[in-house]
């Protein structure tokens, strides 16, 4: 039910935004960095995804991956409570 209500309230989009901005600001960041530092790009070469590269979207998958687990804890409980309050 919590989640519904984070959901409804759009917190859940908040928090995801707002990570995505800050990821985005420090990958703004480092490219200046490298700008002034003299760091030459070649036109016409594709670099490789790094780690550096999937860090917000991996961050995101683990952040929902816990939260669909505690949801399903609370299902799981919750389902459990009913059945034991309903025998009696």
């Amino acid at each position: 039910m919590t989640l519904f209500y984070l959901q409804q309230a759009g917190l859940i989009e908040k928090w995801g935004s707002d990570v995505m901005d800050e990821i985005r600001s420090d990958s703004r960041k480092k490219q200046r960095k490298e700008k002034s530092d003299g760091v030459k790009k070649v036109e016409g070469i594709v670099k490789p995804l790094t780690i550096v590269h999937m860090q917000g979207p991996l961050f995101l998958f683990l952040i929902f991956i816990i939260v669909s687990f505690g949801a399903f804890l609370t299902e799981m409980s919750v389902g459990v409570w009913h059945q034991r309050t309903r025998k009696e």
